[in-house]
């Protein structure tokens, strides 16, 4: 998180929750615009909340968006590849979307195949996990997924699915040969 945080010029947070990551990308990194998407208006509150604590509630570098991502022509809508960053810079995109990972990741086909950029997904069964990785590696990055913490043997998580991952794609240059995936 901290190379991809040092590398990026801008960076998306998709289900920005109570906005941890835009504080740190906020506070740890020349990303600008940060872009926090959260729908829920609850989330947002405490989003504020925490910001106003930590000192970035007015910062200009942070850019709300209250719709949900996606390729739903409704207009609570808005697709990934349109929203407000610069595809010719680096980038960094979060997205925690418990199970719309591939609507998503959909939404932004064309930004993601010629944009550099890591990305973030947590995924909420194996096979959407498997569908995510091989969109992504179709799309020309490297991806890996992120193993659970040891201590998640000790202490495990208590979610109603039985199945949450992280994985990690990163292209540091647009492919030539990126293929189109659907």
């Amino acid at each position: 998180m901290r190379a991809a945080a040092r590398r990026c010029e801008w960076m998306i947070d998709v289900g920005a929750g109570h906005g941890e990551l835009c504080l740190f990308f906020l506070k740890h990194s020349r990303a600008r615009p940060v872009v926090a998407i959260e729908p829920q208006a609850s989330e947002r509150e405490l989003m504020r909340r925490n910001l106003a604590l930590n000192g970035c509630e007015s910062s200009e570098a942070l850019v709300w968006v209250s719709k949900l991502i996606g390729l739903d022509d409704g207009p609570e809508f808005v697709p990934l590849a349109k929203l407000p960053v610069d595809n010719t810079r680096h980038g960094f995109i979060k997205i925690d979307v418990d199970g719309a990972e591939m609507e998503v990741l959909r939404s932004g086909e064309t930004m993601l195949a010629t944009t550099a950029v890591d990305l973030l997904v947590e995924t909420h069964s194996l096979p959407l996990e498997q569908e995510c990785l091989s969109y992504l590696k179709g799309l020309g990055f490297d991806c890996r997924i992120i193993p659970n913490a040891w201590w998640r043997s000790i202490v495990p998580e208590h979610r109603p699915i039985g199945h949450n991952r992280w994985l990690w794609a990163s292209r540091s240059e647009p492919s030539a040969k990126t293929k189109r995936v659907t």
